[in-house]
């Protein structure tokens, strides 16, 4: 026997004995899938103004440097169940008590700018679950508005242009790799701008800020204080009105005072 078919042999040799040795771990590798159960999972959003506390609804119009609240909720469930190998000395698969949740890491927002001094994409904030003690808490269900967070967000709308908010939830998908990593996409699109015509026929061109959708058809809005091109919004009355109707030919648009 060559040197070399000998040395095959003593290590098929150990091979076997150290498969035959450990049969818990390299016997059963493989053949005890951990269990999953439950599962869903989702995303939603809301924006107020910080003054008013106007709600902000997905296409409606602010004035221009309007600082926002956002609020949301995500939420994931479902549980993963690790089952172990008992081998004495046949393998057989047990659900152990060990269960992992499929739970939230944290809400995740982001905005994507085109306006008159500023464009691209930047983060907004991530909100995390929070215990009493103040640790990191990861929770099937992730509410802004609940002391068990570290939210809610804020936001300040800078110049006239559009500002296309997102959020989204981060999964921890257990061992058990229950997808998907993320819950779903919610987005709010807030149009800003520095002034909106009140009353009258205009040609859709704004004092200090951009055009609105279909220039020329002219927009109107409910009577404010303001004399034509030199519309703040309507002043004093604006802190008592958080939304009025802009028509404009087969248009309908919304606006809060910031």
């Amino acid at each position: 026997m060559t040197l070399k078919v000998l040395g095959s042999v003593i290590l098929v040799a150990c091979g076997l004995l150290l498969f035959l040795t450990l049969p818990g771990s390299v016997c059963a590798s493989g053949m005890c899938p951990d269990i999953p159960s439950g599962g869903g999972e989702s995303m939603s959003a809301t924006a107020k103004t910080v003054t008013t506390g106007c709600s902000v609804a997905n296409g409606m119009y602010v004035r221009t440097y309007t600082n926002l609240r956002l609020d949301a909720i995500a939420t994931a469930f479902g549980q993963c169940q690790l089952v172990v190998p008992q081998c004495t000395p046949e393998c057989v698969c047990v659900p152990s008590s060990t269960v992992y949740e499929r739970v939230l890491y944290f809400i995740y927002s982001w905005v994507d700018i085109t306006s008159q001094s500023q464009n691209g994409t930047y983060t907004v904030g991530r909100v995390y679950g929070k215990n009493p003690n103040g640790t990191t808490a990861y929770l099937h269900v992730l509410d802004t508005t609940q002391p068990d967070t570290t939210g809610p967000l804020s936001f300040g709308i800078g110049s006239a242009g559009e500002y296309f908010l997102h959020f989204q939830g981060s999964i921890n998908t257990t061992i058990c790799n229950m997808l998907p990593n993320v819950t779903p996409q919610y987005d709010i699109m807030v149009h800003a701008r520095s002034a909106l015509h009140r009353r009258e026929r205009f040609n859709g061109s704004l004092v200090g800020g951009i055009s609105l959708p279909d220039p020329g058809t002219g927009y109107y809005q409910e009577r404010g204080t303001d004399t034509k091109n030199t519309d703040d919004w309507g002043g004093l009355e604006a802190a008592i009105r958080c939304s009025a109707p802009h028509l404009s030919s087969g248009h309908e648009l919304s606006a809060v005072a910031g």
